[in-house]
């Protein structure tokens, strides 16, 4: 006798990450931001350990499609060779294509691999200043379990940069009529000047131990000019336009949201308030605001970001004074050395493009259209420029990175200029504060 069962009903599928298997969650974490996996952490323990246990399997797609240039942003790792220099080296000879498994190529350090492929090659007197790069660009993350970088460091890392890029334009953008939101080549030409000077924080503000390019250059001292000018001269000429932009923008946005002069705070008030009052309200004037300026601006990218976004949270001086000596006790034994460093880089630059095209490149300024852009205008170094002629200007001198051929030799390439060899020593505290 045949019997018929009703027809059970099956559960709904459900959508909720606490019981979906940890394979699909895995593989819905691979298709989102970075903002959004960090938000992930913070809803369930069950997510935080899934991610904690496969993060170099979720991210990994995620900094491919979000942190480009890839090779810079290894290289704020002291990991890989910033770009531009593998291509202009790769040129040279068939052997610049070097892996990994040769050990006797490849710089190592106690913390693990340093660079891919030879890290360097060495001329025969051994001078490091000619040192290049010899490597391939890298477009898409090598196997990041490979690192030795804890993942909340690379997750900082990864937030900062979101962090910069929204508040970027913000700040670029002199007049509010011109403010727009920044195109996706410009956002990686700022993100390429972000991680330049990140490891250049990172390696002779906060003197981290050297690694990766900066190793050869550590042997100088962080306090020598040569030293650190030699890092920016392997930059392309329009890598040190949009990084000078970029640096520009930063110290104009300290300059008048965390530590404005009691100048700048009179005349934004148009007068309205006496020389006493706009003194309690700034920070000095003069050579000590320059001074304390030039100290705040050694702070880490993402300490600097934390104090533009929060500054309402600090409601006196010293109360930033005070966050700022408990994140870097040692800050105030000098001030920031990345203006020099890029304003001697431009100045060899344009004599050397002088000597090579004539007069007509330092009176019309051909290679640099975009003079004094920070102030006035809101096109030029990370953003686009308003006439065809200037991108084109931009694409010729973005392949010159790592070529040699603007390394400075002193007393050859016409008049000299005098630069400030030895670091002022730091302030925070305004002598005009009260106890």
């Amino acid at each position: 006798m045949l019997q018929f069962f009703p027809k059970q009903k099956m559960a709904p599928l459900s959508l909720n990450p606490e019981v979906l298997p940890v394979e699909t969650v895995v593989e819905i974490l691979q298709n989102l931001d970075i903002e959004s996996v960090w938000a992930m952490t913070q809803v369930s323990k069950r997510l935080r350990h899934i991610i904690e246990a496969n993060w170099t399997v979720i991210i990994r797609p995620i900094i491919n499609k979000e942190m480009d240039p890839i090779d810079d942003f290894l290289a704020v790792f002291g990991l890989g060779i910033p770009s531009g220099w593998a291509e202009a080296d790769a040129s040279d000879d068939e052997d610049a294509t070097s892996t990994v498994e040769d050990d006797d190529d490849t710089y190592r350090s106690d913390d693990g691999l340093v660079g891919f492929g030879r890290a360097f090659d060495m001329m025969e007197n051994d001078d490091w200043a000619h040192a290049r790069p010899r490597a391939t660009t890298r477009t898409t993350l090598p196997d990041i379990w490979e690192w030795d970088v804890p993942f909340l460091k690379i997750m900082e890392v990864c937030r900062t940069v979101k962090g910069w890029e929204r508040e970027f334009h913000r700040l670029r953008f002199m007049n509010p009529i011109h403010r727009r939101a920044l195109q996706e080549h410009e956002i990686r030409r700022l993100r390429r000047s972000l991680y330049a000077w990140w490891s250049y924080s990172g390696y002779f503000h906060e003197h981290r131990s050297p690694r990766g390019i900066f190793k050869v250059a550590w042997a100088r001292g962080t306090d020598d000019l040569y030293c650190r000018s030699q890092i920016l001269r392997k930059l392309s000429t329009s890598q040190l336009h949009e990084l000078e932009d970029m640096w520009e923008t930063v110290k104009w946005a300290v300059q008048t949201e965390i530590c404005p002069s009691a100048d700048l705070v009179q005349s934004l008030s148009s007068h309205s308030l006496t020389l006493d009052e706009a003194q309690r309200v700034g920070w000095s004037d003069g050579d000590e605001n320059r001074t304390i300026h030039g100290t705040i601006m050694k702070l880490p990218p993402d300490e600097l970001l934390y104090l533009l976004v929060n500054r309402h949270r600090f409601a006196t001086k010293r109360s930033i004074i005070e966050f700022i000596r408990g994140k870097n006790p040692c800050i105030e034994d000098s001030v920031e050395t990345l203006t020099d460093t890029i304003q001697r880089a431009l100045w060899e630059r344009e004599r050397m493009l002088v000597s090579e095209n004539g007069p007509r490149a330092l009176n019309h300024r051909w290679y640099f259209p975009e003079y004094n852009f920070f102030k006035f205008h809101s096109w030029g170094g990370i953003l686009d420029y308003r006439k065809p002629r200037w991108e084109r200007v931009r694409d010729e001198h973005s392949r010159d990175a790592g070529m040699g051929m603007y390394d400075w030799v002193e007393d050859t390439r016409g008049p000299q200029r005098r630069f400030r060899e030895e670091v002022e020593a730091g302030q925070l505290l305004p002598t005009n504060v009260l106890a």
